[in-house]
């Protein structure tokens, strides 16, 4: 897989997403519906632009973690795994008398991820500053499609979407423009190197967003009211979480499974989520929680029923 790997990371292939969330949002109302259930602030959003939001319940709890996107007609939210039931149920619970619909179009749609800093670059595709995110469209043919900016596995990954029915058009065009299909493993092992938390493995409904440490990217404080604001709020004026996701760096060869304890003198301290032998050189890199006295890079913790150490990075 190394060279595969390789590639993927180099912006010179792409992996193939049959499990994309794809919820969209569509009437007069959708931005004001959107932006009353999640962290982040859609109503400062431009068309063409996106955020990554948590989506929250009432006890301020995640239970979605999604890129929104503002397109001309339609508020779309991008994420992985199989989010787009519970967020399309969740969202239209609390629409009353508002002009919105939401679905769940998941099963309709395919995505292919590259990683960031493309070459050759997918025309059209212009990344935003930081924390915004940015989306266009494409013409594959007679198919149509769209690339969606995300953060993956860097801040410019270029995410390709396309009904399932275009999907061998749009593969076949993307090896033509040099950008072949690799194993989807791949992008499990570059996601984990960064740090990227997949939700319902890494963070799920027993989190506080803060608690994933995404605070910059996903949470706006000025924004006023929305569901589970206030504890989010309280949180935010208590200045700390009492456990964070962190990424680490593990001793040894072997890889921890999720769940893997994380000891202190055989104090639990923190739990493992996500681990990987890296393609290229076969370090064991992690994601997962500790508490608050290990935050700090360069803190160690042992792993549980093995001589193995977590460094957090």
């Amino acid at each position: 897989m190394t060279t595969e790997y390789e590639a993927f990371t180099a912006g010179r292939a792409c992996v193939r997403i049959d499990d994309l969330c794809v919820v969209e949002m569509t009437g007069d109302d959708r931005t004001t519906v959107l932006n009353n259930l999640t962290t982040n602030d859609f109503k400062r959003l431009e068309v063409d632009h996106g955020w990554e939001t948590f989506i929250t319940d009432v006890r301020g709890r995640a239970i979605g973690h999604v890129c929104g996107f503002n397109e001309s007609q339609r508020m779309l939210m991008l994420g992985c795994g199989s989010q787009g039931e519970t967020l399309a149920s969740h969202i239209d619970r609390y629409i009353i008398r508002e002009d919105a619909v939401i679905t769940d179009r998941s099963e309709a749609f395919v995505g292919w991820l590259i990683s960031g800093q493309q070459e050759p670059v997918i025309e059209g595709f212009t990344p935003a500053e930081a924390p915004r995110l940015a989306c266009g469209t494409l013409a594959i043919g007679d198919a149509s499609a769209s690339w969606f900016q995300l953060p993956w596995t860097s801040g410019q990954d270029c995410l390709v979407v396309a009904s399932a029915n275009a999907a061998e058009a749009v593969e076949k065009w993307l090896t033509e423009q040099d950008f072949p299909v690799v194993d989807g493993q791949v992008l499990e092992s570059a996601r984990i190197a960064a740090g990227w938390p997949r939700f319902g493995i890494d963070c799920s409904d027993a989190n506080l967003p803060q608690e994933v440490d995404r605070n910059e990217q996903t949470i706006s404080f000025t924004k006023g009211c929305y569901l589970g604001q206030e504890t989010i709020a309280r949180l935010d004026a208590l200045g700390q979480v009492q456990k964070k996701l962190v990424k680490m760096q593990i001793s040894g060869d072997a890889v921890p499974a999720t769940g893997t304890k994380l000891i202190d003198t055989d104090k639990p301290c923190g739990e493992i989520r996500s681990a990987i032998a890296s393609p290229t050189d076969g370090q064991v890199i992690a994601i997962g929680y500790v508490r608050r006295k290990w935050f700090d890079a360069g803190s160690q913790l042992q792993v549980a029923d093995s001589d193995q150490t977590a460094t957090v990075l």
